[in-house]
């Protein structure tokens, strides 16, 4: 018999809450698929007809953040009006605490099943980077028609490089266990100022192979490090929650 689409997202998601709560409280490599389809009341058949291996439950899960990101920036009222600097990090805090509440699942995942090369060229995670960079479009190409930069000589650059520092952001922030994650605020602060200089230079198309390889091969190799350390507890917060006065 078929199945409706909203009956499909909800067993993905039943499947995916599931798979993050059991990965959070082992590890990704102790929960098998057999163990979340039991869990989830759903024969191991019937699971495997959405997610083949673990692997692709990461995909999906990271696609639907994209999808949930999306529309909670929409429910933003004048968020259109605000300057693109403010745009971005807007974009990249809702990111985090729509993870939030699945935090030790991505410790856990990014600890054991990912590195950064996964990120950054597994093919699953493609519908994820296409939708990602799709609200980074959206955001230059408002900020164009309003002269608030020129287009950039290297668009595709642009692009493929907020993908980048999104993946530094994340892992910078579980890793961050900061007040509040002050760290990680303050380091969304600063490279949204370094790319806005950036993007309003003129320089920007004779350094961007340059620029380019030093996120990659310096910035990330150091957090390839950091991600090799064993992992610590992660306390249960709000993320940017304001200090009380």
């Amino acid at each position: 018999m078929k199945i409706s689409q909203e009956e499909k997202l909800r067993n993905e998601k039943v499947i995916l809450e599931t798979a993050s709560q059991m990965m959070a409280e082992k590890s990704f490599s102790e929960v098998s698929l057999r163990d979340i389809s039991i869990q989830a009341g759903l024969s191991q058949a019937t699971a495997y007809k959405y997610f083949k291996t673990k692997e692709n439950m990461i995909f999906r899960f990271f696609e639907l953040i994209q999808d949930e990101c999306r529309e909670k920036l929409t429910e933003i009222p004048d968020f259109g009006n605000y300057h693109l600097e403010e745009q971005i990090q807007i974009l990249l805090e809702t990111q985090l605490e729509i993870l939030e509440k699945n935090r030790s699942f991505v410790s856990q995942i990014l600890h054991d099943a990912l590195n950064l090369d996964f990120f950054q060229s597994a093919q699953g995670f493609a519908p994820v980077r296409e939708k990602y960079e799709s609200m980074i479009h959206d955001l230059l190409q408002a900020a164009i028609e309003a002269g608030e930069i020129s287009k950039p000589p290297v668009y595709g650059f642009v692009l493929r490089s907020f993908w980048d520092l999104y993946v530094f952001v994340l892992i910078y922030w579980i890793k961050d266990h900061s007040s509040h994650y002050t760290n990680t605020t303050q380091l969304i602060e600063k490279i949204l100022g370094v790319s806005k200089a950036l993007l309003q230079s003129q320089v920007l198309s004779k350094t961007s192979d340059l620029f380019h390889f030093v996120i990659k091969e310096h910035v990330f190799s150091l957090l390839d490090k950091m991600m090799k350390k064993k992992s610590t507890p992660v306390e249960k917060k709000s993320p940017f929650e304001k200090e009380p006065s």
